[in-house]
């Protein structure tokens, strides 16, 4: 999917993700392994739920509480399925990310010291890192980071946040710019252009 955002605010918006997700990135480099991979994963759930409210048609009158403590899209788990199941992201993708969601879950469960150089957490950040390097810019972001962190497996985590971040912000902006083209109706018999 080609994002093709069609608005004289995306550029403005675009430039302010972008801002803001390089001041966090900057923080998140100068934090622990356990809280880097705890507020990276909170940040990216809160990602998903964007993008998925930026596509999904909005819920009329009231609250939405589909995304609600204990309802169906409470979840990182449940965001990143209905992701993947939308066609919002890729098997490579959704791979990538859960690979996030289980390290997040070893750090903030783990009465131990967890760390990205034990086992399974190492294995994880590998096959997060074979996903995640195959994008583009992953090199050069990679040097940024180098420059700022000294323990080389942070280097590759922050790596791959920073790509999934961009890519799921950057689509949250072009679906709240382009909808789908056709609906379902009980109006008629078949699909028909909005």
């Amino acid at each position: 999917m080609e994002p093709q955002v069609n608005s004289p605010n995306s550029d403005t918006r675009i430039s302010r993700v972008t801002t803001d997700i390089s001041t966090f990135l900057n923080e998140l480099a100068q934090e622990s392994e356990r809280s880097a991979v705890v507020l990276s994963a909170a940040r990216l759930d809160n990602a998903l739920e964007k993008l998925l409210k930026s596509y999904l048609v909005h819920y009329p009158g009231g609250s939405d509480n589909l995304f609600d403590q204990d309802r169906p899209l409470s979840t990182f788990s449940a965001k990143i399925a209905l992701a993947y199941r939308m066609g919002l992201i890729d098997s490579d993708f959704e791979h990538s990310i859960q690979m996030i969601r289980k390290l997040r879950n070893d750090f903030a469960h783990s009465i131990e010291h967890p760390s990205l150089s034990s086992s399974p957490n190492k294995e994880r950040l590998g096959e997060l890192v074979r996903e995640v390097q195959k994008h583009w810019h992953y090199s050069d972001m990679k040097l940024k980071f180098q420059k700022r962190i000294s323990e080389s497996l942070l280097v590759d985590y922050c790596t791959s946040i920073a790509i999934l971040l961009l890519t799921i912000e950057l689509l949250s902006i072009h679906g709240e710019y382009n909808k789908p083209m056709m609906i379902c109706s009980l109006e008629r018999s078949k699909l028909f252009p909005k």
